[in-house]
């Protein structure tokens, strides 16, 4: 005589709930939000441009080139009030089920948020989210759950897995990058280089 088949709990509630409600993302080959791998070159040119957005309270831009130079696409950093409007977004959809416990799902759902939120062209061409703002944009009594920031995810969350998971990854060094400069500023030798 065999052993009694134990049921594996947590496989059957998964199972249970992908045919019940949406599971949300599925994290796509690629994406690693780990910056352990990321080498980021911070040029005297950088740490100007970085110093002026930074004197005049405008938002820090830079182009990154994807496909060795074959596509070019400009990031620009997010405000702290955008930065709160992603927040209450997840918090919406979270209360809404729109994507699940599954920290990678919450984690690549946040990325999609921040990426709309920081995208400004494609090619030299104005991202189509970016004419969806916070000022311009109307929640309807049909999508309650639908802010600004979801409306501009939407156009990403639409792409290709591979195409999505690209522009993660461009965007990821372009944050760590802005983080290295925001950590390089209270240093004597950035201050340097912006003489």
């Amino acid at each position: 005589m065999g052993r009694p088949k134990k049921e594996n709990t947590e496989v059957s509630n998964v199972i249970e709930n992908t045919e019940t409600k949406d599971v949300g993302f599925a994290l796509p080959s690629g994406v690693d939000f780990s910056r352990d791998n990321v080498k980021v070159e911070i040029t005297d040119a950088d740490k100007e441009r970085f110093f002026k957005s930074f004197i005049s309270d405008t938002p820090y831009e830079e182009e990154r080139s994807l496909f060795d130079c074959q596509i070019k696409v400009t990031f620009r950093s997010i405000t702290v009030d955008e930065n709160n409007d992603i927040w209450r977004q997840s918090i919406k959809d979270q209360k809404s089920d729109e994507v699940t416990q599954n920290s990678e799902a919450y984690l690549l759902l946040i990325n999609v948020y921040r990426l709309a939120m920081s995208l400004k062209k494609v090619e030299g061409f104005a991202y189509d989210g970016t004419e969806i703002s916070k000022d311009t944009f109307k929640v309807t009594d049909d999508n309650p759950n639908t802010t600004y920031v979801k409306a501009k995810a939407d156009q990403i969350k639409s792409w290709n897995a591979f195409k999505m998971a690209t522009f993660l990854k461009a965007f990821s060094e372009f944050e760590h990058k802005l983080f290295l400069l925001e950590k390089d500023v209270c240093t004597q030798n950035f201050w340097k280089a912006t003489v």
